[in-house]
């Protein structure tokens, strides 16, 4: 699920959103951890986080954000995470 402040930008093109100014959204993930090939895909309308690193001292919540930010093109530090940081299903803040 989705949500977006103030417009809903689904369908546009990458480089749309990046040009916004104060631009933020907040995703629900699905983290599978200790997974031998990392990456991202939407399923279902949720999308599906895929980390090489198991769920120890937060090593698997470090990876989730990297990986989201070179997903969504942001630094590290714009991507949090809000609830669920011992949970597989969590919800993330990203900012532009």
């Amino acid at each position: 699920m989705l949500f977006f402040s103030g417009r809903c930008l689904a369908g546009f093109p990458p480089h749309y959103k990046s040009n916004l100014p104060n631009f933020f959204m907040i995703i629900e993930v699905r983290v599978s951890t200790n997974n031998p090939k990392p990456g991202a895909e939407e399923k279902d309308g949720l999308l599906k986080v895929r980390v090489k690193a198991k769920p120890i001292e937060g090593k698997a919540n470090a990876e989730v954000i990297e990986l989201l930010a070179k997903h969504y093109g942001v630094k590290e530090n714009q991507v949090t995470i809000v609830a669920g940081q011992t949970s597989k299903k969590k919800t993330i803040e990203i900012m532009r």
